[in-house]
């Protein structure tokens, strides 16, 4: 992709498109990705961030 605003626009597009289906994020990845659309987080944190979720849900079960 050409630069981060594209891509900015490119999430913020995906997240539109899915409110109505069943691949819809959860709360807190739509909040991860609005701070990624802002440009408070890049999109590696996120990633981070996501995975960081990911690990402690699977220590949880």
């Amino acid at each position: 992709m050409k630069n981060e605003q594209e891509r900015r626009g490119i999430v913020a597009a995906a997240i539109s498109w899915t409110k109505t289906t069943a691949i819809t994020p959860s709360l807190y990845e739509k909040n991860l990705l609005q701070q990624y659309i802002e440009g408070v987080l890049t999109i590696d944190r996120v990633i981070e961030l996501l995975e960081e979720n990911s690990e402690n849900s699977m220590k949880r079960r």
